[in-house]
């Protein structure tokens, strides 16, 4: 049974990391082009905030009906979760970047693309990793809810089927698994994080 566990769990590990990185790097790359266009930003700003305050796992049996049950369909779950989280957690670290750095910058004789991918991303990467941390088990839980509702295969199926059959132990399993599955993807982030932002000053006293 646990090699049956460890299959489903690596099937399901892949489909969360796809779209994991789709949904992130397309939410980090919209929200710096938001970030360097005022306009847009308030242009999309309603829309964006309209479709952030959707209830995306409740729409998960509509995204089914319209992309089957397989992987399109789990990913396409998790990336409504994971975009928005990324996009909104970069355009805020991009409009926090300190004024001084920009006015230096310029005075410098950056041009607006130096900026943005020298000053602002850089000086976004801290609200950036807040997003992925986040994003990441909201990819791991939109691909648990599309194979809880419908598939036939991964530890949401695994979960699921054991409860219709009231097998509390295929239920705890795929519980543990995922727990297992959550822990390891938020060890891999941290050290991530740890040797991406070296150079940022740490809060606690030596």
């Amino acid at each position: 049974m646990m090699t049956a566990m460890a299959l489903r769990a690596a099937t399901g590990v892949r489909v969360v990391l796809i779209a994991f990185v789709v949904s992130s790097a397309l939410g980090i790359i919209c929200g710096l082009l938001l970030a360097r266009s005022p306009f847009w930003d308030e242009v999309l700003a309603p829309l964006v905030l309209a479709l952030n305050s959707l209830p995306r796992v409740a729409l998960a049996p509509l995204i089914i009906l319209w992309f089957g049950i397989g992987v399109t369909a789990k990913v396409v779950t998790a990336f409504t979760l994971v975009f928005f989280i990324l996009l909104v957690n970069t355009l805020g670290g991009a409009k926090n970047v300190d004024n001084d750095i920009l006015t230096i910058a310029k005075l410098m004789g950056a041009s607006k693309r130096d900026i943005l991918w020298k000053v602002t991303f850089p000086s976004a990467l801290p609200w950036i990793f807040a997003g992925l941390n986040l994003g990441l088990t909201y990819s791991l839980l939109g691909v648990i809810v599309a194979e809880i509702l419908a598939s036939n295969q991964g530890l949401g199926y695994v979960i699921q089927s054991s409860a219709a059959t009231f097998n509390t132990a295929g239920v705890f399993a795929g519980l543990i698994t995922l727990s297992i599955v959550a822990s390891i993807f938020s060890a891999i982030m941290r050290k991530l994080e740890a040797r991406l932002l070296r150079w940022k000053p740490s809060l606690t006293s030596a």
